[in-house]
């Protein structure tokens, strides 16, 4: 399962950001197409006084736990 992490920074502060993720897919080529076709301008709505400052997918392994 892959699933978007974003580094999403303040462009009012700079020094405020946080750490968001989006929904799993089946493979990393799924993951990044929805995050640039829906994620981006997704948190450009949500946060407009914000950069993303990096993106990539992550692949979860099937052990997962919190």
């Amino acid at each position: 399962m892959w699933t978007v992490m974003v580094l999403l920074c303040s462009t009012l502060d700079p020094s405020s950001c946080l750490a968001t993720g989006g929904p799993a897919f089946s493979t990393q080529s799924k993951c990044m197409q929805n995050f640039q076709a829906v994620g981006i301008s997704y948190l450009k709505r949500t946060y407009p006084n914000s950069k993303v400052l990096g993106a990539r997918c992550i692949e979860w392994g099937k052990g997962i736990s919190a």
